[in-house]
């Protein structure tokens, strides 16, 4: 199975079996991270909005 190049998230080609439990969960689990860390250095850069709790780090 073939990946992305940033990431390491799976691309599906025709040979390969769906694995849309696992494979797909773990792509979900990236995005997830990735997008809540650009979030936070987002967030980070305003002082109005700043993050606040542990949670947000």
């Amino acid at each position: 199975m073939k990946t992305t190049a940033y990431y390491s998230l799976p691309i599906y080609e025709d040979a390969d079996s769906f694995d849309l439990r696992d494979g797909y969960n773990e792509a979900m689990r990236i995005l997830d991270q990735k997008l809540h860390q650009l979030d936070f250095k987002i967030r980070s850069q305003s002082p109005t909005s700043a993050p606040t709790d542990e949670k947000d780090r």
